[in-house]
């Protein structure tokens, strides 16, 4: 674009060769300023989300050495699943708390009608049999995830979840995290996973030690 400015602009004055010389400094000092730009752009970029997801560890470590502190089940909660909805870029975040036969919907950023699990259903049984984070992928689903029926997979997709966590105490399974996507669409990291079940863990144990209080 440069270059055929200068030309037009030459093409339409008579102009001496210093002229043209001093054109062609100009552009390539725009271009190398243009580019410089650039690069710094990028360098920003790369440090801010450096640092994003260095403050992401940090606190999801700190949350998972704190929640195990909490005496009351619904802060505790309402504290995990902020931190970590806001830490991660979360939207859809849901907490279920065990009662007696079904998982109940505790905490949760959806709006609608909250979505129980039966203590029954086979979600509930992979959980406990796992004892580790479940990854929902409907396009290419696992063996377990094509064994649920139609009302546990709309479960799901209701929560549109994409991990599932058990919070789980010394002596069973106090509740279920159910993530959904990030808002940037990035997968999750295996870090940030490991991070997570230790939070899960905590907050399962937590929820335990609230009940035999």
């Amino acid at each position: 674009l440069i270059a055929l400015a200068i030309y037009l602009f030459t093409a339409t004055r008579r102009i001496g060769l210093w002229e043209v010389i001093g054109l062609l400094a100009i552009a390539v000092g725009l271009l190398m300023s243009r580019r410089r730009g650039a690069d710094r752009l990028s360098l920003w970029i790369d440090r801010k989300f450096l640092r994003d997801v260095h403050d992401a560890e940090k606190v999801l470590a700190e949350l998972a050495s704190e929640a195990g502190k909490y005496r009351e089940i619904q802060p505790l909660l309402e504290w995990v699943g902020v931190a970590v909805s806001e830490v991660l870029h979360v939207p859809y975040l849901v907490i279920l708390l065990r009662e007696r036969e079904m998982f109940r919907t505790a905490y949760s950023t959806r709006t609608g009608e909250p979505m129980d699990i039966p203590a029954t259903s086979r979600i509930v049984a992979n959980l406990r049999e796992r004892g580790e984070p479940l990854e929902i992928d409907f396009d290419r689903p696992p063996v377990w995830l094509r064994s649920l029926d139609a009302e546990e997979l709309q479960t799901l997709d209701f929560m549109r979840t994409q991990l599932l966590f058990p919070l789980s105490g010394g002596h069973g399974m106090e509740g279920i995290m159910s993530l959904g996507p990030k808002r940037s669409g990035a997968a999750y990291s295996n870090t940030e996973l490991r991070l997570l079940q230790a939070v899960a863990g905590q907050t399962g144990r937590a929820m335990e030690n609230s009940r035999l209080v």
